[in-house]
């Protein structure tokens, strides 16, 4: 499942941010060694940015943040502790503090107390063996790089304060706050769903009072408009992020309720709907179009014989289009005027979405064809 970098925690963008910085950073390691002919760092820094590379992919598909943050970190210690032996203890010491400090932003407070359980004594172990292997090592005997040492520790432990008792709790409180309000939208949309359908429910019991075909064909057709509008509130309550409701899944389970009702078992529905971020008054709309244009075919268009109702809704031009298409009996050009309840209601959605209906007219197609032009119909 890939990654969406702008809905991704602030920890993991940090943590996928840090990934691809690191891969970057072996790339040009990768590059100086091999014009400069170290051989080993070439190697090492192919192994190690290949093994990070793995770690990236399994972290794009499966979202585990332990492994990869570990990983990650172990993986570059282990770098920076090769360079600084191979290279007889150079400057390489210096990025000994960078793997403390990523590690406070990556790990919480029992993570970073075992990391720095076994990271400062292998560290320590590391510096002892140069300090003794090396006596005149310009670095490990001068009291300035111990110093030096000792005051980039204490920034890095204040850094760890700061961060985790400030920064963090900030972040936490505001997650918090999130999910409150989140909460309270969900349950205002269950409520309103809560509320169509005992609209729904009225209708239906007014319907079973009237024997007139006519009246419950009118009470049905309404109890289907709201049914429309019910179906995104359900969605909404349902779904975990309310900015992502699953058009191609409203859509299908809108389809499948007309068609439930009108009991038509011998229409096939084929739908090409792309991923698109929708405000929840364009659902709605779309909604009450579609139910429309399915609703009119399912009365009209097929009689008793099989039927195909084909929808489709791209983005083109800057501007998104929905297609509809039924292999019907076609449509009296003389009924494409401003009389009927349904058009009307579709022209209406269509302006309120900013929009342009066509009706198609195609002698080589049979059936019922239109298109809706939509511009800024993505948020």
């Amino acid at each position: 499942m890939p990654i969406h970098v702008s809905k991704m925690h602030y920890k993991a963008l940090f943590l996928y941010s840090s990934l691809l910085a690191y891969l970057l950073g072996m790339v040009l390691i990768i590059l100086i060694s091999t014009y400069t002919q170290h051989t080993f760092t070439l190697i090492y820094a192919l192994i190690s940015g290949l093994f990070m590379l793995m770690i990236l992919w399994h972290f794009t598909q499966y979202k585990n943040y332990a492994l990869a943050s570990q990983a990650l970190l172990w993986n570059s210690i282990f770098f920076i502790y090769m360079r600084i032996i191979v290279y007889d203890f150079s400057l390489d010491i210096a990025f000994l503090f960078i793997p403390p400090m990523v590690a406070t932003i990556l790990l919480d407070k029992k993570n970073i107390i075992r990391f720095s359980l076994i990271y400062l004594p292998l560290s320590i172990l590391l510096l002892l063996y140069g300090y003794y292997t090396y006596p005149t090592h310009p670095f490990l005997h001068n009291q300035h790089f111990f110093s030096t040492s000792i005051v980039l520790t204490f920034f890095v432990v204040i850094f760890w304060a700061i961060y985790h008792y400030s920064i963090e709790q900030s972040y936490v409180r505001i997650e918090q706050s999130e999910k409150q309000k989140t909460f309270l939208l969900k349950e205002i949309h269950h409520r309103v769903k809560n509320n169509l359908n005992m609209m729904t429910s009225i209708l239906g019991l007014q319907e079973a009072k009237y024997k007139s075909k006519e009246m419950q064909s009118f009470i049905q057709q309404n109890t289907l408009r709201i049914n429309s509008i019910a179906l995104v509130h359900e969605l909404l309550y349902k779904n975990d992020d309310l900015e992502d409701i699953d058009l191609h899944a409203y859509i299908d389970n809108l389809v499948n309720h007309i068609l439930s009702i009108s009991r038509k078992k011998n229409i096939q529905t084929t739908l090409h709907i792309e991923k698109l971020p929708l405000d929840i008054n364009i659902m709605i709309h779309l909604g009450i179009i579609l139910n429309e244009l399915i609703t009119n075919s399912v009365k009209y268009a097929f009689s008793d014989k099989d039927g195909r109702i084909d929808i489709s809704l791209s983005h083109k031009d800057n501007a998104n289009i929905l297609t509809y298409h039924d292999n019907g009996i076609g449509i009296d050009e003389s009924k494409t005027n401003h009389d009927g309840f349904g058009l009307n209601l579709i022209q209406l959605s269509t302006k309120q979405l900013k929009g342009e209906f066509h009706i198609l007219k195609d002698s080589n197609k049979e059936g019922f064809s239109c298109y809706i032009k939509i511009k800024g119909i993505t948020t």
